[in-house]
């Protein structure tokens, strides 16, 4: 953030984004209305981490693409 680097986070529900997100220009990418949400689990308690695993390696390409414009 101090330096305004763009950030592209994936980013597990488990804690609230609007709370722990980076700062600054950045893209969130994971469900964050996955079972998980709002348990602050250090181990993902719902089998296959959904929030994350279904994350398509091309969105992190084009929010890469997205944050570096």
């Amino acid at each position: 953030a101090a330096v305004g680097t763009p950030v592209v986070s994936l980013f597990a529900p488990v804690v609230p984004a609007a709370r722990w997100a980076p700062h600054g220009r950045h893209v969130l990418l994971g469900d964050q209305n996955a079972p998980c949400r709002d348990t602050r689990a250090r181990e993902c308690p719902v089998p296959g981490h959904p929030c994350l695993d279904l994350i398509d390696p091309a969105e992190v390409v084009a929010a890469v693409a997205e944050v570096a414009a």
